[in-house]
């Protein structure tokens, strides 16, 4: 970020602080991944791809609610939906890692043929 002091202000030293979009490349260390608003992920806020996850978020229920439901619930109707939970964990953890592997070591912001994607921050809830 980049300081600037307003001159005759009201408080001494007062001044205000602006955070470039891109102030230098540090994508070779970036570990960061972006969850959006609407269940899915980004591995740089640059990238095209989006790997879905809500489908599976919501697939994997909390204990609270599924206990809830499944007190009345036959034993084997219980044990299939904790089935089903266990199998939508492990898909998560797929579509992370998938996510986590397809990142790449920079956007490419400054290069010929970069697109920038079609949703944007403010688009995806950042």
């Amino acid at each position: 970020s980049e300081r600037f002091e307003f001159e005759g202000a009201a408080a001494p030293g007062a001044s205000i602080g602006v955070i470039a979009p891109v102030t230098r490349s540090f994508c070779g260390a970036c570990s960061r991944l972006r969850i959006t608003a609407d269940g899915r992920v980004r591995p740089c806020l640059f990238s095209l791809e989006e790997t879905e996850l809500m489908d599976l978020l919501r697939h994997g229920e909390g204990a609270e609610a599924r206990d809830a439901r499944d007190s009345g619930a036959p034993r084997h109707e219980r044990a299939e939906r904790a089935l089903d939970a266990r199998v939508a964990r492990v898909l998560v953890r797929e579509r992370l890692l998938d996510a986590v592997w397809s990142k790449q070591a920079g956007h490419g912001i400054r290069e010929p043929g970069f697109r920038q994607p079609e949703r944007t921050m403010s688009a995806i809830g950042g």
